[in-house]
């Protein structure tokens, strides 16, 4: 229950920074970048910043995809491979001299 408190606290943060960017963010900008320039509100360094935040938080979401499906299919190999051994050794025991007379 208290992580939901934090993640309510932390969104309501999130959205009242939104609205001040949109409403008080029109001051003029620039930025240097070296090879290029922007110029422009202060909002779009914020939205930009939140952009960028974006991708970073989407991209490490792949990477945890990733890695689960990875993990997974991992241990499905694994399970495959103790499930091939089992029958191989079932296979040896079923074809043992004594049931080859019957």
């Amino acid at each position: 229950m208290p992580v939901f408190v934090v993640a309510l606290v932390l969104l309501l943060i999130a959205v009242l920074l939104v609205i001040a960017a949109l409403f008080g963010g029109s001051d003029p900008t620039h930025i240097d970048f070296g090879s290029f320039n922007i110029e422009g509100p202060a909002s779009l360094v914020f939205f930009a910043g939140m952009g960028t935040l974006l991708l970073f938080a989407v991209s490490l979401a792949l990477f945890r995809a990733a890695a689960r499906r990875a993990a997974a299919r991992r241990a499905d190999r694994k399970r495959v491979g103790e499930l091939s051994n089992k029958l191989e050794a079932y296979e040896r025991e079923d074809s043992g001299p004594d049931r080859s007379q019957t």
